[in-house]
């Protein structure tokens, strides 16, 4: 069809902790994962989403069933383990990122929503093998 650009392929990674505790905590709000998914789709073809976050907190506990209506990518990060911190979270989606960029046909793109500086190196290393970067944050909460 002439006239018309083939969506570039994406991969979404959404730290849902702080989306969700950033959106309460400044704006008294909750995300809206619809239509922000909505957004992408006009300009990507996602090929996967993936939103993690600890649901065992009384606050956030109850998103989960949400979110399941929207992809079955839901990794729940909550550990067992004493003295366990949100770094956790963090630690989880850069495992789950580097081996996604690991496949032999990973996506053109790579869309983050975080606010956490520890994705800093993660986002360098993708662009390094030729991968476009988007990050999204909670404005007033991005490190």
């Amino acid at each position: 069809m002439f006239g018309q650009s083939r969506k570039m392929e994406a991969v979404v990674f959404v730290d849902y902790e702080h989306w969700f505790y950033g959106y309460m905590n400044k704006f008294q709000m909750k995300p809206n994962v619809e239509q922000w998914l909505s957004e992408l789709k006009k300009d990507f073809k996602i090929k996967n989403l993936y939103i993690f976050g600890d649901f065992s907190e009384p606050n956030i506990e109850g998103e989960m069933n949400r979110l399941k209506k929207i992809t079955s990518g839901i990794i729940h990060t909550a550990s067992d383990k004493n003295g366990v911190d949100n770094d956790f979270t963090d630690v989880i989606i850069l495992d789950r990122i580097y081996r996604y960029a690991a496949k032999k046909k990973s996506p053109e793109v790579y869309i983050l929503f975080t606010g956490d500086a520890h994705f800093t190196k993660v986002a360098e290393y993708l662009k390094e093998l030729g991968k476009r970067v988007i990050v999204y944050g909670v404005k007033f909460s991005f490190s």
